[in-house]
């Protein structure tokens, strides 16, 4: 006995993907507010980069320059993606891009990740890698040249500078580098496709930070990392924990922070092994929130000017965008 009838039973597979396609082509086309032609240093470039900002004021401050400045020196093609409600100072980034987009704040840096990525593929260029990375960070404090060695030819597929286990496992997405093979498996494009554009930021960190790993992985691709997340809990619990002091403050940091790695509770590491990120593994980004608003209570957060520059490391673009009262 037939229980479903036949024409509910025959999906339209092929259809139902292209009606997919048109409606993510829709949504790439009707995000856009302006689009500049930057001068395209690197025009002839196989390394991409698609770098993602965002200011409630429309300033694009130093620090963002800078760092725009140092992907275009370390070869990547760069489109710039703003999702300010207004902008000013774009005339201080069109030199070191190829294109610039002011779209509307529509899923956050990954609906912006997947405006650039659409755009990229749109020149039917096969890269070599493609970076995606935003403005949540200060840097670079150390030099980020061949960082694209990290993936291909029997390397990684999604490689980043640190990794979570907080809602599941996953690349923290302030800094990814795709493989070229990675950018042209249809399973890579049926996860943008697919991913609904939301406002709310928790919907974005897991369907899209914790979605894109997950995906990856299912699709038997390959993930790498700077910092494995175990080597800085192991590095934590045997040496640095022996550096806090005697104050409250600190107290109250090691018990909390003991307390959730002894009992295997992920913690978030771009805050709390900021120290060894800087000293032990030369991560070339400090995480912004970690200074404006250290929602953690890390100690020793105002000993990072000094521990950079120690290192070797320009803090003064971040010096000047910490006196702006805004993120």
């Amino acid at each position: 006995m037939r229980l479903i009838p036949k024409s509910i039973r025959r999906i339209d597979i092929k259809g139902f993907a292209s009606r997919v396609r048109e409606e993510a082509k829709a949504r790439y086309l009707g995000d856009v507010l302006q689009e500049f032609d930057g001068l395209d240093p690197r025009r002839e470039s196989c390394l991409f980069a698609v770098y993602v900002n965002y200011n409630s004021f429309g300033i694009i401050h130093r620090y963002v320059v800078d760092q725009v400045r140092a992907l275009e020196q370390a070869g990547f093609r760069i489109i710039f993606v703003t999702q300010s409600g207004s902008i000013r100072g774009l005339e201080l980034v069109l030199p070191h891009c190829a294109k610039v987009v002011h779209r509307r704040n529509l899923g956050h840096d990954f609906g912006a990740y997947r405006h650039g990525l659409y755009w990229i593929r749109s020149l039917n260029i096969s890269p070599r890698a493609v970076l995606l990375v935003n403005d949540s960070c200060y840097g670079y404090f150390s030099s980020i040249d061949g960082i694209e060695a990290h993936v291909g030819e029997g390397k990684a597929d999604l490689w980043g500078l640190t990794e979570s286990y907080d809602l599941g496992y996953h690349l923290q997405s302030y800094f990814l580098l795709l493989s070229k093979g990675l950018f042209e498996a249809p399973s890579f494009w049926q996860f943008w496709d697919m991913m609904p554009t939301n406002r709310s930021r928790n919907y974005v960190v897991l369907n899209g930070e914790v979605g894109l790993t997950q995906s990856v992985l299912r699709g038997g691709f390959r993930t790498g990392v700077l910092a494995p997340y175990h080597d800085l809990v192991e590095g934590w619990l045997s040496r640095r924990r022996q550096h806090y002091g005697s104050s409250q403050v600190e107290k109250n940091f090691v018990a909390m922070l003991e307390g959730r790695l002894i009992t295997a509770r992920p913690v978030n590491p771009s805050h709390c092994f900021w120290e060894a990120l800087i000293e032990d593994y030369r991560l070339p980004l400090l995480k912004r929130d970690l200074l404006r608003k250290n929602p953690l209570l890390v100690p020793n957060v105002h000993n990072a000017a000094a521990l950079i520059q120690k290192n070797g490391g320009d803090f003064s673009s971040a010096l000047e965008h910490l006196r702006f009262s805004e993120g």
